[in-house]
């Protein structure tokens, strides 16, 4: 009988392959910064292009399936989701989507915020978003 560990592959680690899934798992609903639109406009028309519900587009940040997305999370997801995006702008982007500042984004929030009629004036981060270069 042999007392010699099995040879493991880098490929084959469960961190590496936890790593693969995370990886895939915005990239249907990617998006390139453009300092001339908001985040704001940017997710609307991924979501239009994608053809993704807002409550799905909600499930994917929702990491922890709590049904609120934290902080940690939304800069977690635009990490995948707009790497070219500065992290400034991701903060102040969540701070805007979170009326309340209760230092979480409910589906209820995000929902009315991406929804937003055209016509109405953007919030102040979507505002500084645009003049931010």
């Amino acid at each position: 009988m042999s007392t010699e560990t099995p040879e493991v592959k880098a490929e084959d680690s469960p961190v590496k392959e936890e790593a693969k899934k995370y990886e895939g798992k915005f990239k249907h609903v990617r998006i390139a910064y453009d300092p001339n639109k908001t985040v704001a406009e940017l997710l609307r028309e991924m979501l239009k292009r994608t053809n993704t519900r807002v409550l799905d587009f909600f499930r994917l940040i929702d990491e922890d399936n709590s049904g609120i997305i934290a902080k940690k999370e939304w800069c977690k997801a635009f990490v995948e989701i707009g790497p070219d995006f500065p992290p400034a702008i991701v903060a102040l982007t969540f701070d805007e989507f979170d009326p309340d500042k209760s230092g979480e984004i409910e589906f209820t929030e995000l929902d009315k915020f991406l929804k937003r009629s055209a016509g109405n004036p953007p919030p102040m981060a979507c505002t500084i978003i645009i003049h931010c270069r």
